[in-house]
């Protein structure tokens, strides 16, 4: 640690790392003006909070499921479990996968539901973007330059 230095590491600002991840599988639903171009889909790294939310996603499973089951049961419960992606049957990596995809998603009106869609549809393209999410959370986040708060020097 002796050779870290505290004082720039403090003083830079840091900015989420994205990347632009191929996805032409999904070509159907990007615009139409887009055919032609390989469609994206635009991550983002996970902070460190959204890190250990994705790790508690599994007991927050259990317990969105144990109250689903306190609310009633039958047809309206069930639907709303599966829209969830939430039961006893989700596997845990599933739960957390979830959690990556929609907090590493840069369009910020991507649900956990959308997620859920993801996976059951495109199974291979869900894990390969929470793959690469993982990837670009390990990484970190890209340090830019102070924003300094003074006149600009002319």
């Amino acid at each position: 640690m002796a050779e870290f230095d505290l004082i720039k590491f403090r003083s830079t600002e840091k900015e989420r790392r994205t990347k632009d991840v191929p996805v032409p599988e999904l070509a159907y639903f990007y615009p139409k003006s887009k055919k032609k171009e390989t469609p994206v889909w635009t991550i983002q790294n996970m902070t460190g909070e959204e890190l250990y939310k994705m790790r508690e996603s599994v007991e927050r499973n259990r317990d969105i499921e144990k109250t689903l089951a306190a609310l009633g049961s039958g047809d309206n419960a069930e639907v709303a479990k599966s829209a969830l992606g939430v039961s006893n049957n989700v596997p845990e990596d599933l739960a957390r996968r979830l959690s990556v995809l929609v907090s590493g998603t840069v369009q910020k009106d991507f649900s956990r539901a959308d997620a859920v869609s993801l996976a059951k549809a495109h199974p291979l393209t869900f894990d390969r973007l929470t793959n690469e999410i993982m990837i670009l959370t390990g990484v970190g986040a890209r340090p830019g330059e102070k924003n300094g708060s003074g006149t600009t020097p002319q």
